[in-house]
């Protein structure tokens, strides 16, 4: 298994830039003339822009022209500011010696500054930033999962200094640094084609280059499996899971779906579940692992509506006897010690150890079949009922229990049964 943990997304430049002082100083292309006078009848010789060589789309940034004689600065003068294409960059006046600069598009473009005859120009470059997509393929930090035969199409995009798609499409070149076991196609079609084998697939355009990295594990892909979505969050609406190998779907609370899927990558996300506490699972509430053929992958949303997660769990059940059962428990409620003890038990002594702390799943423990309670202990060792199963525990199954709630939320007891 795979799990995915939320990394920083890459950092950008700032969408705006303020440069009171010099940041590059850029030579005027005029040759200086006597022409020109400036308010208090001082000669200008020179025009001087200050301003960068790049900027990425939809960066701001502010331009200052300094005037000046043979000998010192000259006083303020009225700038005229222009761009020789408005489309690729628009400039507007900010005060007698400064304008604002505003970058729309891919491509270079002149500013000039002007005061009388005299005359300044800078040449700037507009980029954009290439990234490949989807998104989710970058956030894994060994290398995005695949299996044995796996598939993913892989775009490039041009994003600009908020991190946002221009809309244009960019001309790149695809390569992989291990072909033999991870191909990548002209039109960014990757292919896993050889098991425990890495490889760094990039896209390489006119500004600049991007990267994924791509890991195969021993994994065969396209083989019957399944995987089952809970939402056991209470008082939270309705989550939307978006998966990779199905049709989104929508869950209430206590709702579950199982659906048929294949072996190889799967990719899980969601919307409208708040992020949760990164110490007991995933906070972005996203999921991504390798199916295996004949998987049976349970995905539990868990937690409360100020802050829950995705707790993924497989099933290692061996034969179990007729008249017991396997137990399992999910606890998101605040961290104390959960038992098991059986339904009309006396209460006088401990009963069952089950579980400890919230955000992991207990490994499973055998239990005779029938109804149960579900106890909590703090840290003061007062005990108190706390759940009870949502229906018998049959003999010849096993279960997963998930206990939601917590904080100011009342307890219940979610009871699901495993292959």
């Amino acid at each position: 298994m795979v799990c995915r943990s939320g990394m920083a997304a890459p950092r950008r430049r700032a969408a705006v830039t303020l440069i009171p002082a010099i940041c590059f100083i850029l030579a005027c292309q005029n040759t200086p003339t006597d022409s020109g006078q400036p308010g208090d009848g001082t000669q200008t010789d020179s025009v001087r822009i200050d301003a960068p060589s790049t900027l990425l789309v939809n960066e701001t940034t502010l331009l200052s022209a300094q005037l000046s004689t043979s000998h010192q600065n000259a006083p303020d003068a009225p700038i005229t500011w222009s761009s020789s294409d408005p489309l690729i960059a628009g400039v507007n006046p900010a005060g007698a010696n400064f304008a604002i600069l505003t970058a729309l598009r891919r491509g270079t473009v002149t500013i000039t500054a002007s005061t009388g005859d005299i005359v300044a120009q800078v040449t700037l470059r507009v980029t954009a930033e290439l990234r490949i997509q989807p998104d989710y393929v970058l956030d894994v930090p060994n290398g995005w999962p695949m299996a044995v035969g796996d598939q993913l199409q892989l775009e490039a995009v041009y994003t600009d200094a908020n991190g946002r798609a221009t809309g244009e499409i960019p001309s790149v070149t695809w390569s992989s640094t291990g072909e033999a076991g991870v191909s990548v196609s002209p039109s960014g079609l990757v292919a896993a084609t050889q098991a425990n084998h890495s490889a760094t697939i990039t896209a390489t355009g006119p500004d600049g280059t991007a990267s994924v990295r791509v890991h195969v594990l021993d994994v065969l892909a396209g083989q019957p499996a399944t995987v089952r979505i809970v939402h056991g969050v209470p008082a939270l609406g309705p989550i939307r899971f978006l998966i990779s190998q199905a049709a989104p779907l929508s869950l209430s609370f206590g709702q579950s779906v199982e659906l048929a899927i294949v072996s190889g990558t799967l990719n899980v996300s969601t919307e409208g579940l708040p992020p949760g506490d990164p110490r007991f699972g995933d906070p972005s509430g996203k999921f991504v692992g390798i199916i295996r053929p004949g998987d049976h992958l349970s995905l539990y949303a868990v937690g409360n509506s100020q802050g829950a997660f995705l707790q993924a769990a497989w099933p290692t059940t061996a034969s179990i006897r007729p008249e017991s059962g396997l137990v399992r428990l999910v606890q998101s409620s605040p961290a104390m010690v959960v038992y098991l003890r059986a339904r009309g038990a006396p209460i006088s002594g401990l009963p069952e150890l089950c579980y400890f702390d919230p955000g992991v799943m207990s490994d499973y423990f055998g239990r005779a079949a029938g109804d149960f309670d579900i106890i909590g202990q703090d840290k003061y060792d007062s005990q108190a009922e706390i759940g009870r199963t949502s229906g018998s525990l049959p003999g010849g199954h096993a279960v997963t229990m998930v206990l939601t709630g917590g904080g100011q939320q009342p307890l219940s007891v979610l009871t699901f049964t495993d292959r």
